[in-house]
Protein backbone atom coordinates (compact mmCIF):
# COMPACT_ATOMS: atom_id res chain seq x y z
CA UNK A 1 0.00 0.00 0.00
CA UNK A 2 2.60 2.60 0.85
CA UNK A 3 4.67 1.95 -2.07
CA UNK A 4 1.58 2.92 -4.62
CA UNK A 5 1.30 6.06 -2.08
CA UNK A 6 5.09 6.85 -3.08
CA UNK A 7 4.72 6.16 -6.63
CA UNK A 8 1.77 8.60 -7.22
CA UNK A 9 3.82 10.99 -4.82
CA UNK A 10 6.83 10.75 -7.27
CA UNK A 11 4.78 13.22 -9.73
CA UNK A 12 4.48 15.90 -7.37
CA UNK A 13 7.56 18.47 -7.89
CA UNK A 14 6.80 20.88 -4.79
CA UNK A 15 6.64 18.40 -2.39
CA UNK A 16 9.23 20.29 0.90
CA UNK A 17 8.14 17.62 3.14
CA UNK A 18 6.30 14.56 3.60
CA UNK A 19 5.40 12.32 6.18
CA UNK A 20 3.87 8.40 5.77
CA UNK A 21 3.04 6.38 8.09
CA UNK A 22 1.97 2.48 7.23
CA UNK A 23 2.38 -0.77 7.30
CA UNK A 24 5.09 -1.47 5.00
CA UNK A 25 5.88 -4.83 3.62
CA UNK A 26 7.59 -7.21 5.93
CA UNK A 27 10.73 -6.61 3.10
CA UNK A 28 11.27 -4.10 1.49
CA UNK A 29 14.12 -2.13 -0.39
CA UNK A 30 14.54 1.67 0.81
CA UNK A 31 15.33 2.62 -2.50
CA UNK A 32 11.94 1.24 -3.96
CA UNK A 33 10.43 4.47 -1.92
CA UNK A 34 12.68 7.15 -3.39
CA UNK A 35 11.41 10.53 -4.77
CA UNK A 36 13.62 12.36 -6.92
CA UNK A 37 15.17 15.47 -5.41
CA UNK A 38 14.36 14.18 -1.72
CA UNK A 39 15.61 12.68 1.03
CA UNK A 40 14.08 9.87 2.77
CA UNK A 41 14.58 8.92 6.52
CA UNK A 42 13.23 5.82 7.89
CA UNK A 43 11.90 3.92 11.03
CA UNK A 44 11.65 0.63 11.38
CA UNK A 45 11.88 -2.07 14.16
CA UNK A 46 13.43 -5.74 13.01
CA UNK A 47 10.92 -7.47 16.00
CA UNK A 48 7.76 -5.50 14.53
CA UNK A 49 8.93 -6.37 10.44
CA UNK A 50 6.33 -4.57 8.40
CA UNK A 51 5.69 -1.36 10.65
CA UNK A 52 7.60 1.88 10.43
CA UNK A 53 7.19 5.34 9.28
CA UNK A 54 8.95 7.40 6.42
CA UNK A 55 9.74 11.16 6.32
CA UNK A 56 10.47 12.67 3.04
CA UNK A 57 12.28 16.16 3.35
CA UNK A 58 13.79 18.22 -0.17
CA UNK A 59 16.99 17.67 -0.60
CA UNK A 60 17.79 21.30 -1.10
CA UNK A 61 16.83 21.67 2.57
CA UNK A 62 19.80 19.91 3.91
CA UNK A 63 17.90 17.76 6.18
CA UNK A 64 20.08 16.40 9.07
CA UNK A 65 18.89 13.14 11.17
CA UNK A 66 18.68 14.05 14.78
CA UNK A 67 19.60 10.50 16.91
CA UNK A 68 17.29 10.02 19.97
CA UNK A 69 16.52 7.11 22.28
CA UNK A 70 13.94 4.47 21.09
CA UNK A 71 10.81 4.70 22.65
CA UNK A 72 9.24 1.10 23.06
CA UNK A 73 6.89 0.49 20.35
CA UNK A 74 6.38 4.14 19.40
CA UNK A 75 8.45 4.95 15.99
CA UNK A 76 9.96 8.63 15.76
CA UNK A 77 12.21 10.73 13.18
CA UNK A 78 13.52 13.88 13.92
CA UNK A 79 15.55 15.83 11.16
CA UNK A 80 16.87 18.87 11.62
CA UNK A 81 16.11 21.28 7.57
CA UNK A 82 17.92 24.62 6.95
CA UNK A 83 16.55 27.14 5.54
CA UNK A 84 18.76 29.89 4.63
CA UNK A 85 19.84 30.55 8.11
CA UNK A 86 17.23 29.68 10.45
CA UNK A 87 17.09 25.92 11.67
CA UNK A 88 13.71 23.87 12.21
CA UNK A 89 13.05 20.12 13.41
CA UNK A 90 10.70 17.92 11.97
CA UNK A 91 9.49 15.55 14.19
CA UNK A 92 7.17 12.63 12.77
CA UNK A 93 5.76 10.41 15.12
CA UNK A 94 3.32 7.66 15.40
CA UNK A 95 2.18 6.32 18.93
CA UNK A 96 0.36 3.16 18.11
CA UNK A 97 -3.20 3.04 20.57
CA UNK A 98 -3.08 1.76 23.97
CA UNK A 99 0.54 2.77 25.28
CA UNK A 100 0.88 3.19 29.06
CA UNK A 101 1.57 6.23 30.84
CA UNK A 102 5.56 5.34 31.53
CA UNK A 103 5.67 5.49 27.15
CA UNK A 104 3.78 8.80 26.74
CA UNK A 105 5.96 10.30 29.73
CA UNK A 106 8.87 9.45 27.67
CA UNK A 107 7.86 10.56 24.33
CA UNK A 108 6.55 13.31 26.20
CA UNK A 109 9.92 14.22 27.57
CA UNK A 110 11.91 13.65 23.86
CA UNK A 111 9.37 15.91 22.53
CA UNK A 112 10.02 18.63 24.81
CA UNK A 113 13.97 18.59 24.77
CA UNK A 114 13.60 18.31 20.76
CA UNK A 115 11.55 21.88 21.37
CA UNK A 116 13.62 23.67 23.97
CA UNK A 117 16.34 23.84 21.09
CA UNK A 118 15.25 25.43 17.83
CA UNK A 119 11.51 25.82 16.90
CA UNK A 120 9.86 22.48 15.94
CA UNK A 121 6.79 20.98 13.81
CA UNK A 122 5.69 17.78 15.23
CA UNK A 123 3.55 15.78 13.09
CA UNK A 124 2.26 11.99 12.74
CA UNK A 125 -0.66 10.23 14.48
CA UNK A 126 -0.42 10.05 18.45
CA UNK A 127 -4.19 8.00 18.80
CA UNK A 128 -4.59 10.05 21.88
CA UNK A 129 -7.19 8.19 24.22
CA UNK A 130 -9.66 10.66 24.38
CA UNK A 131 -12.25 10.56 27.42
Amino acid sequence: MILLKVLTLRTLILLESLSLGSTLRKKYFLAEYTIKGHTVFSCEWSERAGRGVLLYVKSNLHPQEITKPRISNVDTKYVQILSGSKKLILALVYRPPGQNSNVDNELYEQIVDICSHNDAVIFGDFNLPIT
